[in-house]
């Protein structure tokens, strides 16, 4: 009942205060160093971050430190989730179930059904349901295609994402995460980016980490659609790869490094294998 009370009081002052309000749920690393800066940016935006590993500081922006209590403290016009990977269904349920919109790191959630029920419970409550990948949103991508001349001119993509087994990926699995769980939203984006979003058939082969069965080690996605054909290989514990290559019909377009975890604000170098020359090029992202 306090909680109520409390949301009342907040949506009367919101009523005055006509800036939008967003709540950051969790204060990852990935959040501050990709997220926040460019959300500080935006005029007019108040935003309201909880963190159970941070105490109270407004100068920070960090207000709660219990997601409940979040949730219920204002009339929010966007909560975003950036919590580990159990937490996000029953975090958005709660949130869309009080009426906002909601984005959720990747992956949206850990089970298929867990998904549908939160895509149901979005279009009752008539609330923005969405899973944040920002690897769709980089610019390189469309200059890419551009270069191209369109995903139709596409024979073959190839890519590979490797990762070491370090100790903080140790801890990550620890935690019932795995790099299906993880890494399978990039290989639906590369799907979504080149393929026009579409396949029409699809296998993935799976790997267990050893010693634990329940947990995916590595995996492959082999994807077709119009003609155009995807390998996507994907895994832990072993030397660090980030790579796509783009076979069409006249040239092949390499992105050879970090090509999964592009910096923001800075040129990006790729190559272009065209008439048996090799050259490079370096496109501005943002």
């Amino acid at each position: 009942m306090v909680f109520l009370q409390n949301r009342k009081k907040f949506i009367f002052e919101n009523l005055i205060n006509m800036n939008k309000k967003i709540l950051i749920l969790g204060n990852s690393s990935f959040f501050r160093q990709r997220v926040f800066p460019s959300l500080k940016k935006i005029a007019n935006l108040d935003i309201i971050i909880c963190s159970k590993s941070n105490r109270i500081n407004k100068n920070k922006n960090i207000y709660f430190n219990d997601y409940d209590k979040a949730l219920y403290g204002f009339k929010y016009d966007l909560v975003y989730i950036s919590l580990i990977n159990p937490f996000h269904f029953p975090i958005a349920k709660k949130a869309i179930k009080l009426g906002f919109n909601v984005i959720i790191d990747k992956p949206i959630t850990l089970r298929f059904d867990h998904t549908k029920k939160l895509i149901k419970l979005a279009k009752d409550n008539n609330v923005l349901l969405s899973e944040y990948t920002i690897f769709n949103h980089h610019k390189i991508f469309d200059k890419i295609k551009r270069l191209i001349g369109g995903y139709k001119n596409i024979e073959l993509i190839i890519s590979n994402f490797n990762i070491p087994l370090n100790k903080e990926i140790k801890n990550y699995y620890l935690k019932k995460n795995d790099c299906l769980e993880d890494m399978s939203p990039y290989a639906s984006s590369i799907i979504r980016i080149f393929l026009g979003g579409k396949v029409q058939n699809y296998l993935v082969k799976k790997k267990n980490l050893q010693g634990n069965p329940n947990l995916i080690k590595e995996f492959t996605v082999f994807a077709y659609n119009n003609k155009t054909h995807y390998i996507g290989n994907f895994g832990i514990d072993k030397e660090y790869e980030s790579k796509i290559k783009i076979y069409c019909k006249r040239k092949i377009i390499v992105i050879p490094f970090k090509a999964f975890a592009l910096p923001s604000g800075k040129k990006i170098s790729i190559s272009i294998k065209e008439k048996n020359k090799i050259k490079k090029m370096e496109l501005s992202d943002d």
